[in-house]
């Protein structure tokens, strides 16, 4: 009988103690809540500010208590902000609120962030709360639509293309002053002063607008893709540091195979030079150097006013040449009797038609008049002869007078 009653008597007390300790431990509590953050989500370069509450959650009054927020990247407090806080008197539940106001990292990616918030009692003892911080990223971003050309296909040689280029903002924030500039590889060149730079001002969010450049296209320039890169400038609102971000985007330029059009060889019937009024006759072979077919050749002959030849025909028709084909095209002229002695450059145009476009390629050859026409016999005998017979009735005008 006794052993049961002192068993209940130390289970009792057990009871006791463990009840006692369990009261303990909520005696002058603090409590971590916390409360919001506004904007929620958080922006990435935008402001945000922080609510925390610290409540007196035991049955006694607490004083002088220190509380500290250790934050870090993304985060960062305004220049007159501390990052300790203190309360000189808590009393039982009453809450004491806070508020941080950060500023945000322009870099910061979309994710979770943790910051650490510790308050201290006078009398040591310590809590902590790890508070979670969502941010989403708030900034344009752009990429590269369709890219057109007036022609429809850039070829070699030539001038003036027109290039669209659509620029969309697929980011989640408008941007406002964009310009972009073009960058050329070699081979290619503005046909403008400034014109590689376009001025788009603000593109929205889920948007675009169009930059137009005009580009020429070497003549010797290789078919095929050619890297070009589109330089973005802009800012956003959610940049506090308001100086302009840059994005760097690579495309490719395509330059269609095309007939490469040159006069391989020269024939003139006068092989070793011409004379003054000779007849003449040169045959042109015309060699298509590139990679595709060129339809509808054709070659004319341009003149100079200052040039003593009267073309007889001056324009030939060739037609089709395959890639690595040559035809002929023939001319006749005369040259005229009162030429000077020298070589004469005369201009070719050879024209064709590709891709349903006509081209031309400017060509030219030498006409070398090396010979002086024969004085006429019967004409210098005829000369002499009215000399002699304008002497003679001279002479016979004087013997009579006398």
């Amino acid at each position: 009988m006794n052993n049961k009653i002192l068993s209940k008597s130390i289970l009792f007390l057990m009871i006791l103690l463990v009840s006692s300790n369990i009261f303990a431990q909520s005696i002058g509590g603090l409590t971590i809540e916390q409360l919001s953050y506004d904007p929620f989500p958080a922006k990435a370069g935008q402001n945000l500010d922080l609510y925390i509450s610290v409540k007196n959650t035991g049955n006694y009054n607490l004083e002088n208590i220190e509380c500290r927020l250790d934050n870090k990247y993304p985060f960062y407090l305004w220049a007159d902000e501390n990052h300790t806080k203190k309360i000189s008197l808590l009393n039982i539940s009453e809450n004491a609120l806070f508020k941080y106001k950060f500023i945000i990292s322009s870099d910061a990616v979309a994710d979770d962030y943790n910051i650490d918030f510790m308050c201290k009692r006078d009398d040591g003892a310590e809590i902590s709360k790890t508070l979670t911080l969502t941010i989403d990223t708030l900034t344009p971003d752009f990429a590269i639509g369709q890219i057109l050309s007036e022609p429809s296909k850039l070829l070699s040689d030539s001038e003036d293309n027109k290039l669209t280029i659509e620029l969309q903002n697929i980011g989640n924030d408008s941007a406002s002053l964009v310009t972009t500039k073009l960058i050329l590889p070699n081979g290619f060149s503005s046909s403008q002063s400034y014109s590689e730079t376009a001025n788009l001002g603000t593109i929205a969010k889920d948007s675009s607008k169009t930059a137009t450049y005009y580009i020429d296209v070497d003549k010797n320039i290789r078919p095929g893709k050619h890297k070009a890169q589109l330089i973005i400038n802009y800012k956003f609102s959610g940049n506090n540091s308001n100086e302009y971000k840059q994005k760097i985007i690579d495309f490719d330029l395509d330059v269609k195979d095309e007939p490469k059009l040159t006069i391989e060889k020269i024939d003139i019937s006068q092989a070793n030079g011409l004379m003054q009024g000779d007849k003449s006759e040169i045959k042109l072979t015309i060699k298509n150097t590139g990679n595709k077919v060129a339809d509808e050749v054709s070659v004319k002959i341009f003149k100079q006013s200052d040039q003593p030849f009267e073309f007889d025909k001056k324009y030939d028709y060739i037609g089709k040449l395959e890639s690595n084909e040559t035809g002929q095209a023939t001319i006749t002229f005369t040259v005229n009797n009162d030429a000077a002695l020298k070589e004469y450059f005369i201009k070719t145009e050879i024209r064709y038609l590709t891709n349903d476009t006509v081209k031309t390629t400017d060509e030219q050859f030498t006409i070398n008049v090396n010979k002086e026409k024969p004085k006429d016999q019967l004409t210098t005998i005829v000369i002499i002869l009215v000399v002699l017979i304008i002497a003679g009735v001279v002479i016979w005008k004087k013997v009579l007078k006398k």
